[in-house]
C-alpha cells in the first residue's frame, strides 16, 4: 500500500490545520520553494520546509474522532463497493445522520472530524 492511501489527503490536511487541529502526527505533507509536495516522517523533517501540514494516519485521525459525546455518535466501515462510509449521529432519528464517503478510510475519518467541527459538535482537538 502506498503512502498516499494511509494518510488523509493534502486538501483535508490544510483544512485540519485551518480548524487549528494541532499538527502533531508521524507523517507531515512539505512544501518546497518550487510548490512540491511530499510527504516525509515528522522526525525527518529539517529546516528548509516553510510550509508544513500534518498528514494524519487512520489511527491518528481515530484518537481525534470523540467516541461517544452526550447523543453523539459515530462509525466508519468497508463499503460493498469499495471505499469508506463514515457518519455521524445527534439523536436517534435517520434523519439526523450525516454522512461521509471516500475510497481512504483515513480521507474519510478526516471529513467525518470537518464535518464535526464545522457544526460545532465538538472542540477542536489539541
Amino acid at each position: 500500500m502506498k503512502l498516499e492511501d494511509q494518510v488523509c489527503s493534502f486538501e483535508l490536511a490544510k483544512q485540519l490545520k485551518e480548524f487549528g487541529v494541532k499538527q502533531d502526527s508521524y507523517f507531515v505533507y512539505t512544501m518546497s520553494e518550487n510548490t512540491n509536495i511530499s510527504i516525509v516522517p515528522h522526525d525527518e523533517l529539517d529546516g528548509m520546509y516553510a510550509f508544513k501540514w500534518a498528514a494524519f494516519t487512520v489511527a491518528e485521525l481515530g484518537e481525534l474522532l470523540p467516541i461517544n459525546i452526550n447523543e453523539l455518535y459515530f462509525t466508519s466501515h468497508t463499503s460493498s463497493k469499495g471505499g469508506y462510509w463514515c457518519f455521524y449521529s445527534d439523536s436517534n432519528e435517520v434523519n439526523s445522520h450525516h454522512w461521509y464517503w471516500d475510497k481512504s478510510e483515513a480521507n474519510c475519518r478526516a471529513k467525518l472530524l470537518i464535518g464535526l467541527l464545522e457544526n460545532k459538535l465538538i472542540e477542536v482537538p489539541k
